[in-house]
């Protein structure tokens, strides 16, 4: 067989191979909207820009590509549709580790596993209400005296940041 003739053959196979390759890849991308079509959760389409918080901390844009690290990424929140709402994230782990770190320098938890929890939320006049029980889950951390966990939500910034860290 001549040489000219195997790379022609071989030329027109790659091309085949690619336009399945693409077509493999749409079909992945309407199997993907259709699955996530009722979810009440946003997942960036084929292509589309999405925003996601760096191990620097730092928000940045990448296009979608149905790759596992922009799957991964999703898996555990950092998924974004728009600057704002990623760097609204940024605001409240940041609130949260402030919030944590307050508890761990002035709680007495690490004395004794046996005292209440006292956890903050915000009641329906707005305000701020230390609660005590342990049926209730809560993202926050608990504390072992309402005074400390008062302390807690003003170290932070005040009853609007703990609306902000209470917001789903």
């Amino acid at each position: 067989m001549d040489s000219q003739k195997i790379i022609k053959e071989l030329q027109t196979t790659v091309l085949a191979l690619k336009t399945k390759i693409t077509i493999l890849e749409s079909r992945m991308c309407d199997c993907n909207k259709e699955s996530e079509s009722s979810s009440k959760i946003w997942k960036p389409e084929c292509d589309e820009k999405y925003y996601y918080i760096d191990d620097e901390v730092a928000v940045l844009s990448e296009t979608w590509g149905n790759e596992s690290v922009h799957e991964d990424g999703y898996a555990i929140g950092n998924c974004f549709k728009t600057k704002e709402e990623a760097e609204l994230a940024v605001e409240k782990l940041g609130l949260l580790a402030k919030f944590k770190r307050y508890a761990l320098e002035h709680d007495a938890r690490a004395f004794t596993k046996y005292l209440p929890e006292y956890f903050p939320t915000i009641n329906e006049r707005g305000e701020l209400y230390v609660d005590c029980t342990r049926e209730l889950v809560s993202p926050l951390q608990f504390f072992t005296s309402e005074q400390v966990c008062v302390d807690a939500v003003k170290h932070i910034g005040g009853i609007e940041k703990l609306r902000l860290l209470l917001e789903q």
